[in-house]
């Protein structure tokens, strides 16, 4: 039921005579064309169907868009004085940002400008486009830097290199000054070079950092000595930092050791040159000096002429890992390791657990949250052990038998309860002591209401172990702030440490300094006043500002006490776990590479200031949309 279609004659192009055995009209009209564009413009092009009142032609581009252009009607192109520009009337090339129109010129043009339209026309899209970026990057026109601009960017720059120490190389590299260029040509010029990045540039950089650190401190700081170990080279830094009664930060100067005996040897001497430089460069007296609890740390207190602190935050680790029985915690760790395989811990996330996370060396605090992630994923643990051992722990030497007993020992739960019980009150205590706001005084409180807790239930071990680290943090100094401290309860402290508080004030304060105290103790004149004005507890430093009208020998007293921290968080997450030492520079004098090493990791405490306010700004900002 077909029928077959006979045609008398094949189609034949009218332009190159050729015979075309597809006789489709668009199959016609696209030969016809490209028989136009190669030149062949002598020769007539018949119509392709007498019916025809138009003739479309796209242009496409790698854009998503495309522009359909429509030429004026006519019968037929017979004629060769119709030119490209009488065709290509106006090309519309659609780009992301902006749309070049280019329209033709008319029959009276110069030859040049009639041949234009058609070099346009037979461009590919890139080319196009290509162009069209020339001749925007030839129009705009950049404006000259002045000399402020040029040295504020000099500035810019040489901080970049100098905190994020990177090699002076940089700016004289090739893919540099192209990243320039494409930023603002007119700099391309004025970079500066390695010569005087170590030399004018770095200086002024140090002056900067400097003047910078000077006014955040005031007259009184607090000197941090912090250790930082490289457990790669093994070898040993000593960090010290400063902290004034404002809340100011700097950083002072860091020695770097292989062996720890020689850093024990040498920490008197490094003390005390520290705080010669503090006073030199900053113009700033120390009066306190914060350590760890390291053995040298505490031979140090015995023998420097100011107060000394152990950071509380520090303290609490310790006291978390002598809570700690070592043969558990190698169980503990045992089952954490066998399910730290990729695909038990994928399968433990999978079911709402968390990663799981194993003791590390130099970090305190690990072993407590190994004991966490046991904790919480306890359940997703038990799942898969009761689904068998995994094929892929088959073919190594695992203990999955050892493990699962475990999982499934009561008498191992339970103890693992009970140990979790005294680690989120030690939880508590680290939380109070690690708030950048928190002084000493606040970590005395948590340390009497850790006691309180700890003391009815466990075993008196465990006592004699708290109250040994206990004694570590209850100083003279520290039980001093806490009697200075207008709202907590003095009541709470035993008689030993009450009569160690009330034997240093008697040293520090004259006989108005003494009268003022019997005043502050009894709530009287001014004291009584300030305290019917119902202040928070976080309000101390404020109502010691306002006390010191009338009594500016103890207000001074509890200022600076009140004023120390209960721990060095900034100098712990600016320079925990890293060496203090810097690559070495080759071309660098000693003198440059301490400067250059100065403006480094006063750039990190710079920052950790800078997130300590968002902070506290957000959290202001929370506490008023609850008010």
């Amino acid at each position: 039921n077909f029928t077959q279609l006979h045609f008398p004659h094949p189609r034949r192009c009218s332009v190159c005579n050729k015979s075309l055995a597809n006789t489709s009209q668009k199959r016609l009209r696209s030969h016809r064309n490209k028989c136009k564009l190669d030149g062949n413009q002598d020769k007539s092009h018949g119509n392709i169907n007498e019916d025809d009142e138009t003739v479309e032609q796209k242009v496409f581009t790698k854009t998503p868009k495309f522009q359909v252009i429509n030429l004026p009607a006519a019968p037929a192109y017979t004629n060769a004085s119709h030119s490209d520009a009488d065709i290509v009337e106006e090309i519309e090339v659609v780009s992301p940002r902006k749309r070049q129109r280019i329209v033709s010129s008319d029959d009276s043009s110069s030859s040049d400008s009639e041949a234009e339209p058609k070099r346009l026309a037979m461009m590919s899209p890139e080319q196009l486009r290509k162009l069209h970026k020339e001749k925007k990057k030839k129009k705009r026109k950049r404006k000259d830097l002045s000399g402020t601009e040029i040295m504020e960017i000099t500035r810019s720059l040489a901080d970049f290199v100098f905190e994020c120490n990177l090699s002076f190389n940089v700016v004289e590299s090739e893919a540099f000054r192209n990243f320039v260029q494409a930023l603002e040509v007119s700099f391309v010029k004025k970079i500066p070079t390695r010569r005087a990045l170590s030399s004018t540039l770095l200086d002024d950089a140090y002056n900067r950092c400097i003047g910078n650190s000077t006014q955040a401190l005031c007259a009184d700081s607090i000197l941090f000595v912090y250790n930082c170990r490289n457990f790669l080279t093994k070898a040993k830094s000593i960090m010290c930092t400063l902290s004034s009664v404002e809340g100011g930060s700097a950083f002072v100067d860091t020695q770097d050791f292989k062996e720890d005996t020689e850093a024990g040897d040498r920490l008197m001497e490094i003390v005390c040159e520290a705080t010669v430089k503090a006073n030199s460069i900053y113009g700033t007296n120390i009066y306190s000096v914060m350590t760890d609890n390291s053995r040298e740390m505490a031979q140090l207190g015995e023998q420097v002429n100011v107060w000394h602190f152990f950071c509380a935050k520090n303290v609490a680790h310790q006291l978390c890992d002598a809570f700690l029985s070592p043969e558990f915690t190698e169980k503990v760790v045992e089952i954490v390791r066998e399910f730290k395989e990729p695909q038990l811990e994928k399968r433990i996330v999978a079911y709402g657990g968390r990663k799981l996370e194993l003791p590390r060396d130099g970090r305190c605090g690990s072993t407590r949250l190994t004991y966490e992630c046991l904790r919480d994923n306890l359940q997703h643990m038990k799942m898969i052990a009761a689904e068998g051992q995994p094929a892929r722990l088959r073919r190594n030497n695992s203990n999955w038998g050892h493990v699962t007993s475990l999982l499934f020992d009561e008498t191992f739960v339970q103890e693992l309860d009970a140990n979790m019980v005294v680690l989120e009150h030690i939880k508590e205590l680290l939380n109070v002591c690690q708030k950048p706001q928190s002084s000493i005084a606040d970590s005395v409180d948590a340390w009497l209401t850790l006691g309180e807790k700890l003391f009815p239930t466990n075993s008196p071990h465990m006592v004699a172990i708290f109250n040994h680290h206990r004694e570590i943090i209850f100083t003279k100094y520290a039980l001093a702030a806490y009697v200075l401290h207008p709202f907590y309860d003095k009541d709470r402290l035993p008689q030993q440490y009450a009569s160690k508080a009330q034997h240093f004030l008697l040293e520090e304060l004259n006989a108005d300094g003494l009268k003022e105290l019997y005043a502050f103790q009894q709530q009287r004149g001014l004291f009584r006043v300030l305290y019917a004005k119902g202040f928070k507890s976080s309000d101390s430093l404020l109502f010691w500002n306002l006390a010191k009208i009338e009594c500016p020998g103890l207000s001074s007293l509890a200022t600076k006490l009140l004023r120390i921290p209960a721990s060095a968080p900034k100098i712990v997450t600016a320079f925990g776990g890293q060496s203090g030492g810097i690559p070495v520079r080759n071309r660098l004098t000693p003198d440059k590479t301490r400067k250059l090493m100065h403006i480094l990791y006063a750039a990190r405490l710079n920052k950790d200031r800078r997130k300590d306010d968002e902070d506290e700004d957000e959290a202001a900002e929370e506490e008023d949309e609850d008010n």
